[in-house]
């Protein structure tokens, strides 16, 4: 009798997965080629920048959202020497190239994104571009020092 019951609620369960299952989507996404951003020393004067070219897949091939955290308080965009603090500007472009990037906020998701690979090995070329900006004003007053920080990137398809 209790076998009989679960039954029964097993093929309910799996009814109502395959009713709602329909239109599930499973996806995958990878991020590749990533490296580190250094910056040597400031010369004193302009900005200072410093990007990288990377790879984004997504399969089944179709638009996803980016977002990025930084290591500041609440995720903002920093680099600590351990005493002090600089902000940077970030940029997110999908296509390999720093013109026509957008600015970037911490948290926010930049919805709507193209251009991902759909082969989880990127064969055939990078795909997006990251780009850090430290403004002149804020490098003039800071103290000298080695600053370090992390760049966190979250990516899910849409």
């Amino acid at each position: 009798m209790i076998a009989k019951k679960l039954t029964k609620l097993f093929k309910l369960l799996l009814g109502f997965a395959l009713f709602f299952g329909q239109n599930l989507v499973i996806a995958e996404v990878k991020v590749s080629n990533l490296d580190d951003f250094v910056f040597g020393r400031y010369s004193g004067f302009g900005n200072l920048q410093s990007n990288d070219n990377i790879c984004i897949n997504v399969i089944p091939r179709g638009r996803y959202n980016v977002t990025f955290w930084g290591s500041g308080p609440a995720g903002a965009f920093e680099v600590t020497n351990g005493v002090d603090s600089l902000a940077y500007e970030l940029k997110f472009n999908n296509r390999p190239r720093t013109t026509g990037g957008k600015k970037v906020s911490p948290g926010i998701p930049l919805a709507n994104q193209r251009r991902a690979s759909q082969s989880l090995d990127c064969p055939s070329q990078l795909n997006a571009n990251i780009s850090v900006s430290f403004l002149a004003q804020t490098l003039q007053a800071a103290n000298p020092g080695y600053y370090q920080g992390t760049l966190t990137l979250v990516l899910a398809p849409e």
